[in-house]
Formats: C-alpha cells, sequence, structure tokens
C-alpha cells in the first residue's frame, strides 16, 4: 500500500530561499516539485566550498521545524546528502537534501555548480532552480540514454523530460553548449 506524502512546500521555503540568498551558484537542479511535496528528495548543486554553512543550515532548519535526528553523509564523491527524519505521526519518513558539487553523465562531469547562474530562473518562491529546458536536457542526458545511445523510455516519461524540454526550448539551448 502506497502512503501519501504530505505537502512540504511551506516547510522546504525557508531553508531554500536561505541557501540561495547566501549565494546566486547554489540552486535547485531538478525535481523541485517532488521534492517540495514530499514525494522525492530536494535536489541542489552548490560548490563544495558551501558545503559547511550548508550542513549548518540545514541542521538549524531540521532543529527549527522540530524534525528528527539528522543523518549527514560525504562519502559519495562530488556529494553531500542530508537527510532528517520526519516529525513524529508524519506519513513522511525523511525530508532529504541531496546536495552536489557536479552533475556527471558516465564519469565525466558535464556541470559544476560554479557554472550555472546564466542556467538558471527565479522560482516564483523566493529560490533559484535550473530553467525546465536546462533541467530536462541535464535528464535526458543523465537518465535517458542508455550505454548504446538506446533511450531509457521509462526514465524519460518518469523524468519528464520531453514536458520540460517543450517548456522551454530556449532553456535547452544554452545548456546545450555544456556539451561542446
Amino acid at each position: 500500500m502506497r502512503v501519501e506524502a504530505s505537502d512540504r512546500t511551506a516547510q522546504w521555503l525557508p531553508l531554500l530561499r536561505g541557501l540561495g540568498a547566501a549565494a546566486p551558484n547554489r540552486v535547485v537542479w531538478k525535481n523541485v516539485e517532488a521534492g517540495l511535496t514530499g514525494e522525492g528528495d530536494l535536489d541542489y548543486l552548490a560548490p563544495v566550498e558551501d558545503w559547511d554553512a550548508i550542513e549548518h543550515d540545514y541542521l538549524r532548519w531540521a532543529r527549527d521545524c522540530g524534525l528528527g535526528p539528522v543523518v549527514v553523509c560525504r562519502h559519495v564523491p562530488s556529494a553531500l546528502f542530508l537527510v532528517a527524519l520526519a516529525e513524529p505521526g508524519s506519513t513522511d519518513r525523511w525530508l532529504q537534501l541531496d546536495v552536489r558539487a557536479r552533475v556527471t553523465f558516465r564519469g565525466a562531469t558535464v556541470l559544476r555548480a560554479g557554472e550555472v547562474h546564466a542556467l538558471t530562473q527565479p522560482d516564483e518562491r523566493g529560490f533559484r532552480r535550473l530553467r525546465p529546458g536546462c533541467e530536462g536536457l541535464l535528464k535526458l542526458v543523465v537518465s535517458g540514454i542508455a550505454p548504446g545511445g538506446r533511450p531509457k523510455e521509462a526514465n524519460l516519461r518518469r523524468e519528464g523530460v520531453a514536458e520540460l524540454l517543450r517548456a522551454d526550448p530556449g532553456g535547452a539551448e544554452p545548456a546545450a553548449a555544456l556539451f561542446g
């Protein structure tokens, strides 16, 4: 049986606004709606030198929200995972912020946190995010291509790649320059 996640938008917004206000190269890079509504994690892009400050802000945010213990993991290269247990009685199990210094495809760096500002837009809720076309192109490459170049149809549908690209073809153009 699937348990419905609760909408966490109001809870996440103070953290996202604060993180982004501290530096313009800190952005939500994919799946913002799934993260805010409790359907998934929040995927964030920030330079490694900002991670200590991000961890500190996340810990304070979790405490202020009355969340349970926080797990901090830096074992994956170029990644910081911050996971807070949800408050007692919640239908959610945890709230997770995945911070990356770079986006990779088969080990090659496609995008670094310090290079994103021109590919972002302000979200009407007060934080920065990648433009939908840029997000769609990155998801196409990172999640939608199997070895040998065949499309991963299920991933393309699940990630909403076509919809993102259709919504913002102008955002896909500058992102395409990342690939040379």
